[in-house]
């Protein structure tokens, strides 16, 4: 009796225990399907909608006369539904005749269970053709936009490259990205509880904002022009690299900026990353006797004549107990007038006339004069250069620096 009485207790607690847990998850799903619950709503949204990004036209690059230096246009990208795909093999070995892709390559792509995967972006208009005149089930080419540069090489370091993604990263294509990018476009679809799609949703379609265009100071004949002339003296002097700049002396405006060794962007997967640099922006070097034109612009502001003689030695010059000066080509000047100086750019002259401003003095007007700091022209890169401060320099420093050794400028600085 005592076992019959427990069992029909453990019967009733089992029989309530399943009452309870029927009510709640009834409750449960009456909550769920009547009281709203934003969380869950977009949840759900999340669930049955995708979207595609297209990436928008960027903005040209012309120079001073409206001649175009970069432009963007439509090109066929490559993509697959593999939920349309019944035989991906043959699908690949098809698409691979047709592209050039490796099969291998397309079939690890189509042999996915997503909706949608890109292929293969930014194709050739002839393999765009050819895959529009043999059609595959689940194979389709949306349009996107490609960066040209319809000169090649002419000013490729300081206009750029842009990557797959219509995205500047390098050149002014990167420093002004912001502007010429303009606004991504998008379509969203809608899909099945499978990941299909059944249909675009083009209320949800945003329109593509072209990018800004730019209008540069580089006059294209000219700085195609400076190109060929840097090549030749590069050649001719068997240098490994040369840069060459081109200024407007009334407006400062920067006319030719040209590096050699040159740089397609069309390419720029073939070429050296090092050749993608400006270095007319990014290379710091000892300026040598150019910096005596600066040297003597400060004499003069300190008031040193023209006509003023200095004596030059004969050749040879003892700053101190450990270093020397020498003239190049073992010249031996004599007395020199500051002009004279500069006409014959004497080294032993140029040290004089900086021992007899001093180093205070000298380095405020280097610093004044801006070097050791940015200009600030809108190209990305710039260096600042290497001026040590005035405490830390020696007697044979002063000297030194006065005919372009010892310190560091940039070619858009000197």
């Amino acid at each position: 009796m005592i076992r019959q009485g427990f069992l029909k207790i453990r019967i009733l607690a089992i029989f309530f225990v399943g009452i309870f847990f029927f009510l709640f998850i009834i409750g449960r799903a009456l909550q769920l399907q009547l009281i709203p619950n934003r969380k869950l709503q977009e949840l759900a949204k999340r669930q049955y909608r995708t979207a595609i990004t297209l990436f928008p036209k960027r903005g040209t690059i012309y120079d001073r006369n409206m001649n175009e230096l970069a432009v963007s246009r439509k090109v066929g990208s490559l993509f697959a539904n593999p939920n349309k795909i019944k035989a991906p093999k043959y699908v690949a070995r098809r698409l691979s005749a047709l592209t050039g892709i490796s099969d291998y390559k397309i079939y690890q792509k189509i042999k996915s269970k997503k909706s949608f995967v890109w292929i293969e972006r930014l194709l050739s208009d002839s393999v765009t053709q050819r895959i529009k005149e043999h059609p595959i089930e689940g194979i389709g080419i949306l349009d996107e936009y490609k960066r040209f540069y319809p000169n090649q090489e002419l000013a490729g370091q300081l206009l750029g490259v842009v990557g797959v993604d219509s995205q500047g990263i390098e050149g002014l294509e990167y420093s002004h990205d912001d502007v010429l990018f303009g606004k991504k476009s998008s379509i969203k679809m809608i899909r099945d509880a499978l990941g299909r799609p059944i249909t675009f949703d083009e209320t949800l379609f945003v329109e593509p904002q072209e990018g800004v265009s730019l209008i540069l100071s580089i006059e294209q004949s000219l700085q195609f022009m400076i190109e060929k002339e840097l090549e030749l003296a590069v050649t001719k002097f068997q240098a490994r690299r040369g840069m060459a700049i081109v200024q407007d002396v009334r407006t400062g405006e920067i006319l030719a900026m040209a590096n050699y060794p040159f740089f397609n962007p069309n390419r720029f997967f073939e070429g050296r990353r090092l050749h993608w640099k400006n270095a007319a922006l990014t290379d710091a070097f000892e300026p040598g006797s150019t910096f005596k034109v600066i040297l003597s612009a400060l004499a003069l502001e300190e008031g040193i004549s023209p006509s003023e003689r200095f004596f030059c030695e004969n050749g040879f010059y003892r700053v101190n107990r450990e270093a020397a000066i020498r003239e190049a080509e073992n010249h031996k000047y004599g007395w020199l007038s500051f002009s004279d100086i500069l006409k014959f750019s004497s080294n032993i002259g140029a040290a004089k006339i900086a021992s007899q401003l001093g180093k205070v003095v000298f380095s405020r007007k280097i610093f004044e004069f801006g070097f050791g700091r940015k200009t600030g022209i809108d190209a990305p890169g710039e260096s600042p250069g290497i001026v040590r401060p005035y405490k830390e320099w020696r007697l044979i420093d002063l000297t030194n620096i006065a005919f372009g050794q010892g310190i560091s400028v940039t070619a858009i600085q000197l």
